[in-house]
């Protein structure tokens, strides 16, 4: 596997990033949140507060294999219409569950790729919240969409409650 990068052009700003990384792998994530929720005060800063407007076009995605982890963003469309999904997935599991992405097309963002991982930020809507969404990119301006997915309980979970008849397995 190659991933290492030439410590000798590193900028500041890849930093950080490594850092991040590396402290995923040891760092049990409710202190990684603390830590996240300290930081952002600090700074006082939104993550994802502007985006600008992205046009994709299509290009052959490099092997995960040869990325620096840092390098990997999921959000890229083409990823999943080209079959490379599964396994850029699967890198970030084994090496960086927790994995900040400081420069995508749509601004930085965390994937968080293993499945306890995912129910501990799913259940913990006081440390993590959905609102006021949770997609990447942005509505056209002038256009307010309240989504369902996107509001934290206890508004959420009436919402929940008026469609859950509906919305059964069996249904």
């Amino acid at each position: 596997m190659s991933t290492s990068t030439n410590t000798n052009t590193n900028t500041n700003n890849d930093i950080p990033a490594k850092i991040i990384n590396v402290t995923s792998k040891i760092v049990p994530m409710h202190l990684q949140i603390k830590a996240l929720k300290h930081l952002m005060k600090v700074k006082k800063k939104t993550i994802g507060a502007s985006r600008p407007q992205v046009n994709f076009a299509e290009t052959d995605l490099p092997d995960v294999n040869d990325l620096a982890i840092e390098d990997i963003d999921t959000s890229n469309p083409f990823l999943y219409r080209q079959g490379k999904s599964s396994s850029y997935l699967k890198r970030l599991r084994d090496e960086a569950p927790v994995h900040y992405q400081k420069s995508s097309a749509f601004g930085p963002f965390w994937s968080i790729t293993r499945y306890e991982d995912i129910v501990f930020v799913d259940k913990n809507h006081e440390l993590f919240s959905s609102e006021p969404q949770i997609t990447l990119g942005e509505f056209p301006e002038g256009l307010s969409v309240e989504m369902f997915i996107a509001m934290d309980p206890p508004k959420h979970d009436v919402q929940r409650r008026a469609v859950q008849g509906v919305l059964r397995p069996r249904t």
